[in-house]
C-alpha cells in the first residue's frame, strides 16, 4: 500500500530546484571561458545575468520574509523582540531546524521505498588492432549426420581492426509484500520528524530563557545603578559633613561616624562591582544569544523594572503539564516509538520480501567470430522479461539476535523516560519552591523597603529639624539601611522573574499564561 507523505508539497520546489542547478551551473560554464579572451568572458557574464533575470521572473520562489536579515533597531527593544531575533539568528535553532530538515528527507527516503526501484548497468569495452597470425583452420563436425561433413572454418576473431562492445542492462524492482518492513521504516521516520519538531521547541525554549535572564539581569543592573548613585551621593555628603566638622572642631563630631561611614563605604562599594559584574554579564549573554556584532547598539526600555503579575500554582499541575508539553520528555517518548518501529522491522525480517521485477538487456559488438565474448551469440542482441519474485536471506541466527536487541532497546528507552520523569519531578520540585519562596520574599522585601523607607523619612525630618537630640549615626543608619533593602528587593524581584522563566522552562509552556485548574488532575482551565 502506498502512502502520501505529509510533507510533499513542502519537500517537492521546482522552482528553487532549477534556481539552484542554474546557480551552481552557470558559474561553472563561466569557468571554461579562457583568461585571455575578455570579450568572450563579458558575454558570458551578460548572458547569465540574463537568463538569471528571466528565470528570477518566472518561476516562483518558495521564501518568507524571515531569511532576509533583518537589521538591528536603534530603538529600545522588548523582551518578545529579543527572543525574535534570538530564534532567527542563534546557531542553537539554525542546528535544531536542519536537524528537523535532514529528518524529514529520511521520511522522504522511507516513502520512496514504495516506489519502483530502477538499476542501470552499462559495460563497453573498446579492442586496438593486434597482430593476427596464420589462420587456424579446423574440421567442423554437422549435428544432422553421422559422418564429418569436412567443411573448415576460421577459428578465433578477426582483430585486425577496431573493434568496439556494448553490454546494457535494466532492472526494475517493485516491492509488492514486505511483511511491515517498509511499513516499520515509515513509522520510525515519521516518529524521527517528532523528535526533530521537540528539538527545535526545546532549542527555542533554551533560547526564551537564556533571552529572559539576561533581560532581567540589564534591566536589575539599570534600577540598581539609580540606588547606587542616591546611595553615593548620600554618603559623600556624609563624608563632607564630617570633615568639615572635623576640621571646625564642632562637638557635634565624633570619629566612630567616621568608622562607621568607611563600612558603609565599603558595603557600596560591593554592590557597586556585584552590579558591574552582573551589567556586564548579562549584556554578554544577550547579545551573544541575539547574536549581535560588537558595532550593534542595544538599547533597552525606559521602563521601570517590576515583578510578573502572576500566580504560581501548585506542583501537580505543573507535573502533569511537563509530562505532555517538555521538549525532553516527548523527544525521550517518540524515542520509545522508534524503538518498537524497529522491533517491527526486525521481526518483518524473519520473513521473504515478494517483489516485482523486470529487466531489459541489450548487447551489441562489431567482432564477427563465434569464439569472442563480445561476438558470441548470447552476448548480442536485446529482449526483456517480467517475473514476480522473492527475498529471503538464511541468517536466522544473526535476525534472532537483532530482534532481541530491538526489544531491548525499547525497554532501555522505556527505562530512560521514566528516568527522566522521575528527574523532572525533582528539579520541577526545587525550581517551584523556589519561585513560592522567591514570591514571597518579594513582597517581605518590599514591604521592608518601604519601612526602611518611612523610618529614613522620619529620621531625617527629626534630624533636620532640630526638635529632638537626633545623632547624626542614627541617620546614617538608616540611609544605608534603605539603600541596601531597596537593592535586596529588586534583587528578590530578579530572582522571582527569573525563577518564573525557569519554571517555564522546566514545564515546557509559559507559567504566566498556564492557569492551572483546582482538580486533582491539575489540568490547565
Amino acid at each position: 500500500m502506498v502512502v502520501t507523505p505529509p510533507y510533499s508539497s513542502c519537500a517537492f520546489r521546482p522552482g528553487q530546484t532549477i534556481r539552484e542547478l542554474v546557480a551552481i551551473l552557470l558559474p561553472m560554464a563561466m569557468k571554461n571561458v579562457s583568461p585571455g579572451d575578455e570579450k568572450c568572458r563579458w558575454r558570458s557574464r551578460f548572458c547569465a545575468r540574463i537568463v538569471w533575470l528571466a528565470l528570477a521572473c518566472i518561476i516562483p520562489i518558495s521564501a518568507s520574509a524571515t531569511d532576509v536579515p533583518q537589521p538591528v533597531a536603534s530603538s529600545p527593544l522588548t523582551i518578545d523582540a529579543c527572543i525574535s531575533r534570538a530564534e532567527k539568528k542563534s546557531p542553537l535553532m539554525r542546528a535544531a531546524k536542519e536537524g528537523l530538515e535532514a529528518l524529514k528527507q529520511q521520511y522522504e527516503e522511507a516513502w520512496w521505498a514504495w516506489f519502483p526501484r530502477a538499476r542501470l548497468r552499462v559495460i563497453g569495452a573498446v579492442i586496438p588492432p593486434q597482430p593476427v597470425g596464420e589462420p587456424v583452420l579446423d574440421v567442423v563436425d554437422s549435428a544432422n549426420v553421422s559422418e564429418p561433413t569436412g567443411l573448415k572454418v576460421l577459428q578465433g576473431p578477426d582483430l585486425s581492426d577496431w573493434n568496439a562492445g556494448l553490454d546494457m542492462q535494466l532492472n526494475i524492482d517493485l516491492p509488492l509484500y514486505t511483511f511491515g518492513k517498509l511499513a516499520a521504516l515509515r513509522d520510525m521516520a515519521s516518529s524521527g520528524i517528532d523528535i526533530g519538531q521537540a528539538a527545535v521547541r526545546l532549542a527555542r525554549s533554551e533560547l526564551g530563557f537564556q533571552v529572559k535572564r539576561a533581560w532581567w539581569g540589564l534591566l536589575l543592573s539599570k534600577a540598581l545603578d539609580d540606588v547606587i548613585s542616591d546611595g553615593e551621593a548620600k554618603l559623600r555628603k556624609a563624608r563632607e559633613r564630617l570633615q568639615r566638622l572635623e576640621e571646625e572642631d564642632d562637638d557635634e563630631y565624633d570619629q566612630d561616624d567616621s568608622f562607621r561611614l568607611r563600612i558603609y563605604e565599603a558595603r557600596v562599594e560591593k554592590l557597586v562591582r556585584q552590579n558591574a559584574q552582573l551589567r556586564e554579564v548579562s549584556n554578554a549573554g544577550l547579545r551573544e544569544a541575539m547574536v549581535l556584532k560588537p558595532t550593534d547598539s542595544l538599547v533597552l526600555p525606559e521602563d521601570d523594572f517590576e515583578v510578573l503579575s502572576t500566580k504560581i500554582g501548585e506542583l501537580a499541575c505543573y507535573v502533569d503539564a511537563a509530562s505532555r508539553e517538555r521538549p525532553e520528555i516527548s523527544m525521550r517518548r517518540h524515542r520509545v516509538q522508534v524503538n518498537r518501529g524497529n522491533v517491527d522491522r526486525r521481526w518483518g525480517e524473519f520473513f521473504p520480501d515478494f517483489f516485482l521485477s523486470a529487466n531489459y538487456t541489450f548487447k551489441l559488438s562489431t567482432v564477427d567470430q563465434e569464439a569472442n565474448v563480445f561476438s558470441a551469440v548470447s552476448f548480442n542482441g536485446s529482449g526483456g522479461a517480467a517475473y514476480i519474485g522473492l527475498r529471503l536471506t538464511l541468517d536466522y541466527g544473526s535476525k534472532l539476535a537483532r530482534y532481541r536487541r530491538a526489544q531491548a532497546d525499547v525497554r532501555q528507552s522505556e527505562a530512560a523516560l521514566d528516568v527522566e520523569l522521575s528527574k523532572l519531578r525533582v528539579e520541577l520540585t526545587q525550581v517551584w519552591r523556589a519561585a513560592r519562596d522567591n514570591q514571597a520574599l518579594e513582597r517581605l522585601q518590599y514591604r521592608a523597603m518601604k519601612a526602611a523607607r518611612s523610618l529614613l523619612t522620619s529620621k531625617a525630618h527629626l534630624y533636620e529639624d532640630g526638635l529632638e537630640p537626633m545623632p547624626f549615626k542614627d541617620v546614617l543608619d538608616a540611609s544605608v539601611q534603605y539603600l541596601m533593602q531597596k537593592s535586596e528587593w529588586l534583587k528578590s524581584v530578579y530572582s522571582f522573574n527569573v525563577g518564573v522563566a525557569q519554571l517555564s522552562r522546566l514545564v515546557g509552556t509559559d507559567v504566566t499564561r498556564y492557569r492551572c485548574s483546582h482538580d486533582s488532575k491539575g489540568n490547565a482551565e
